[in-house]
Formats: C-alpha cells, sequence, structure tokens
C-alpha cells in the first residue's frame, strides 16, 4: 500500500508504502466423533461423556461460552434430555464447529411394597404393593433382613 503526504503551502510531498500480505485463515479441524445418544435411569450414576478426537473442547451450549477440555461427567438426579456441545482442534487448524451430544435420564418407576402384613404359616395373603410408570414389570422377592421369620 502506498501513502502519500503533501504539504499544501509548499508543494512538498512524501510517500511510504508497506506491504501487506493477506492470508487465507485455517480451515476448520474435522468434526469430533460422537456415538449414539447417552442413556441412564434417574439416579443411578454416570460416565463422563466420550469423543473420539485430538484437543476436544466440552461446551454445555450450541454457540458462545467457554469450552473445557474436562469432559462434563451427567447429574442423572433429573430426568429429561440435556444436550452437551463438543469440537476439536487439530495443529494448524481452527476450532471445528460443535458436534451435538444427547444425555438422556429415564424418570425412575414409583413402587411401594404397601403397609406390613401378618399370615399365619400356611395361610394366604394379599400384598398391596403398587407401581407407576412406562412399561413396569413388578417381581416380589424376599428380602435378606425378613428371610429368617419366613423358614
Amino acid at each position: 500500500m502506498l501513502f502519500r503526504s503533501e504539504d499544501i503551502a509548499t508543494g512538498c510531498v512524501s510517500q511510504s508504502s508497506v506491504a501487506i500480505t493477506i492470508n487465507a485463515p485455517p480451515a476448520p479441524s474435522p468434526l469430533p466423533i460422537v456415538g449414539a445418544d447417552e442413556r441412564y435411569c434417574q439416579g443411578v450414576a454416570a460416565n463422563p461423556l466420550r469423543a473420539l478426537g485430538q484437543n476436544l473442547r466440552w461446551y454445555t451450549s450450541g454457540a458462545g461460552g467457554t469450552g473445557s477440555s474436562t469432559a462434563p461427567t451427567p447429574s442423572t438426579q433429573i430426568s429429561g434430555t440435556t444436550t452437551y456441545y463438543v469440537t476439536q482442534r487439530l495443529t494448524g487448524f481452527c476450532e471445528s464447529p460443535r458436534v451435538p451430544l444427547n444425555v438422556i435420564i429415564y424418570p425412575s418407576p414409583l413402587v411401594n411394597a404397601g403397609p406390613d402384613k401378618e399370615v399365619i404359616d400356611g395361610n394366604r395373603v394379599q400384598l398391596d404393593g403398587s407401581a407407576s410408570g412406562n412399561g413396569i414389570d413388578i417381581l416380589w422377592t424376599r428380602s435378606e433382613e425378613h428371610t429368617s421369620e419366613l423358614q
């Protein structure tokens, strides 16, 4: 680029030039590879999220925010779906676009064994247990603490 200056009173001119090099920005890194949605039951311990790539950054939103190099471990205390995002940045490349990873927490079924009952040996008793949720199977078993009482 040429920079020119002229003194209006004297008519003297000076000029200077500077070279400017315009480089294309680096290309974005390829996307990291994530698996299928992570699925957990409510209240069960979760593992840190996983993805394949180098120099991974984890985000809690699709845009903005500060990424973390530590993979998050989802909370399973509340049922629902949470989406996390991961990027990678290879040497000589920009950070890749964010790839979503859904974590689905299924609600725990509600169960109530009902009130304690007494029964005379050889007689029958109806148990008043209940359970609610989707696709519930009910299985009655002896508890360890009462097994000796039943023998």
